[in-house]
């Protein structure tokens, strides 16, 4: 088994001041059913938790999430969350992605509860470029019948502007890419794999300007090393292979190449195109 630590894109830099909208997501509505500013003495207990955060080195991290009852209570099993919708928080960048949010649900409650995470009522647009963006997973849920996923159409939107500037020519290739931060963000199933490690407690932006969102800090991700293998084998003989991962910067593996992903091409502070996912892949370990 293989662990990627990951880091929110927020955790890198502080959250602008100025009001860059949350978007990125087009249609994004400033109704959310649900945020911690809904339970006024939970968050006032989480408040006066609040411990230095690893990455963005402020004050307003709970560590271990999993554990805090007022977070609520993470279920292991199909059909449930660890990760569900986005944090709508400020950003300091257009090109940055809205950082997911620690959400512990599960998929029909979460509809119950009025997230738009029902794939049949989401607009035909979105439905079509879910099946381009996200192959393997639609063919894993959606082609076999599921219609519930622990994503919302609006943070999915978000997504498919982060994946589509993941470099490459070879289809294989690109959908496996694609595919880390497709099952991240939209698997009904992300509390089998996910462990949300810290979570920073973050207002929300001028279009949620009364709610309070656990954006997630740290997760960590479970993968085979099978999985870690073959990645790799699918993109070498690509041609511009060596923007991702390249052998003259130490990247010869599927271990460099998720390395070499995080540190150059997810990474926050970097002015690049190739800004891929809502997290960042930090540390690669137990190879």
């Amino acid at each position: 088994m293989l662990l990627l630590t990951l880091v929110s894109l927020m955790g890198v830099a502080q959250a602008a001041s100025s009001s860059t909208s949350s978007s990125g997501v087009s249609s994004a509505s400033s109704y959310v059913p649900w945020s911690l500013a809904d339970n006024a003495t939970n968050l006032a207990l989480l408040q006066s938790q609040l411990t230095m955060c690893t990455y963005s080195k402020v004050e307003e991290c709970i560590q271990d999430p999993e554990t805090v009852a007022e977070l609520g209570t993470l279920f292991r099993s199909p059909g449930y969350c660890a990760a569900f919708d986005s944090a709508y928080v400020n950003i300091t960048t257009s090109l940055a992605a809205i950082p997911n949010r620690y959400y512990p649900t599960s998929i029909e409650d979460a509809y119950d509860a009025g997230f738009s995470n029902k794939f049949s009522e989401w607009s035909d647009a979105n439905r079509e470029q879910f099946e381009v963006d996200c192959p393997l997973l639609y063919n894993d849920t959606i082609a076999l019948g599921d219609d519930m996923l622990c994503c919302t159409e609006s943070q999915y939107t978000g997504l498919s502007t982060q994946v589509r500037m993941i470099p490459g020519l070879c289809s294989a290739c690109k959908e496996n890419l694609r595919n880390i931060f497709c099952q991240m963000t939209c698997s009904p199933n992300n509390s089998m794999f996910l462990d949300v490690n810290e979570v920073r407690i973050m207002p929300g932006d001028d279009e949620h300007e009364d709610q309070v969102f656990p954006a997630i800090e740290e997760l960590t991700y479970y993968v085979g090393e099978d999985w870690i293998r073959d990645i790799y084998d699918f993109c070498e003989d690509d041609s511009s292979f060596s923007l991702l991962c390249n052998p003259n910067q130490d990247c010869n593996d599927g271990f460099g190449l998720m390395e070499y992903m995080g540190k150059v091409y997810l990474a926050y502070e970097q002015p690049t195109d190739f800004m891929c996912g809502s997290l960042w892949l930090v540390v690669c370990c137990e190879r």
